[in-house]
């Protein structure tokens, strides 16, 4: 059974992830739902999938549009990392998703888009939302903010575990109206 597979994770985490993914597992009437099931399940058990369950469903709660692809054998690559690695891709994960859904909530087309594809030495994670305003792209990640006092710390702890692991790179790009957050994450195989 699909959910107790997937409560089974969620406990590593807290009783408010497992009320959510109660929702959107349960829920068939949500469309596409059976999809993104199937996208998640492109992720080991743990970390990278319970979050991503997290943030989706903050996303539906929130009215933003969002969409998921992940390619097949990311799975298996992703497996290959130590426990440590995995966490920090998680935590890195957190700040580039909560950020995109700060945004893309202020904008006028709710939008999220989120797509992990692999080579033999890589695999990405793009994070593209929309957003409202101007961004300055040089300022991001240098604890810039538009927010006021109090923020832009996300991104800075984000460049502290880049600065400290060269198998991870993190940039930022404009693309067409999208802001686009890419995890490049170096796998030696």
């Amino acid at each position: 059974n699909q959910l107790m597979v997937i409560r089974g994770y969620a406990q590593m985490n807290s009783n408010k992830i497992i009320e959510y993914i109660d929702e959107i597992v349960e829920d068939s009437n949500k469309a596409g739902s059976s999809y993104l099931i199937s996208q998640l399940n492109n992720f080991p058990d743990g970390g990278i999938k319970g979050l991503l369950y997290y943030k989706l469903s903050i996303m539906e709660d929130e009215n933003i549009k969002y969409s998921i692809n992940v390619e097949k054998g990311v799975k298996t690559k992703l497996k290959t990392l130590s426990i440590n690695n995995y966490k920090n891709i998680t935590k890195i994960l957190g700040v580039l998703l909560d950020n995109a859904i700060d945004a893309s909530k202020k904008s006028k087309h709710k939008k999220i888009n989120i797509s992990v594809i692999k080579d033999k030495k890589n695999i990405v994670f793009k994070i593209y939302n929309t957003y409202k305003g101007k961004i300055d792209i040089e300022k991001v990640g240098t604890g810039y903010t538009s927010k006021g006092n109090g923020h832009g710390y996300g991104l800075r702890l984000v460049n502290d575990i880049v600065n400290e692991n060269n198998m991870f790179e993190v940039t930022h790009e404009l693309e067409d109206c999208y802001f686009v957050s890419n995890l490049k994450i170096k796998i030696e195989k």
